[in-house]
């Protein structure tokens, strides 16, 4: 597999929809019924393009150069990947779902008021598992100073 080519853009999007609906029916002067329902979903954060996530952009690991500035080579670019991509062999998207319901009856006796209602839910949720780009390593190359120390450690060679 090459790592090498052309630079491509990566699009982060999330988002969601919310769709509620309510009827109230006046049947008599003594009852009254009243339905709700509704529906959310939510699509988690999804990437798409270079840093999607899929099975060849997972194999190429982020590498610096920092010997005079901090150049971005191999796969090191935005956006930033370093706490892990969703797993390539997951659902294309992350969402969560919610449909709800409700059903209320009043019916008015004299003086009195009776009232019940009927909820009801269902969630869904999906969420992919985490894969590392570049297998979880990242490489940094810099020249070591004439000291031979790099981040407090001696030992190293200069150049």
């Amino acid at each position: 597999t090459s790592l090498d080519g052309t630079a491509q853009a990566s699009e982060q999007t999330q988002g969601g929809k919310v769709v509620i609906g309510k009827a109230t029916a006046y049947l008599t002067d003594n009852l009254t019924v009243s339905a709700l329902v509704g529906t959310t979903e939510n699509q988690r954060l999804s990437t798409t393009g270079a840093r999607a996530g899929n099975a060849e952009s997972l194999k190429c690991p982020p590498v610096a150069d920092i010997n005079t500035a901090f150049t971005e080579i191999g796969c090191w670019g935005p956006p930033y990947n370093f706490v892990g991509v969703r797993d390539p062999l997951a659902r294309p998207v992350d969402t969560d779902k919610r449909k709800a319901g409700r059903l209320d009856l009043e019916y008015t006796l004299g003086n009195h008021t009776i009232r019940a209602g009927l909820d009801n839910q269902k969630f869904t949720s999906y969420e992919a598992g985490t894969a590392w780009q570049g297998d979880g390593y990242y490489y940094r190359y810099f020249l070591v100073p004439a000291s031979g120390r790099v981040n407090g450690v001696d030992g190293f060679t200069p150049g």
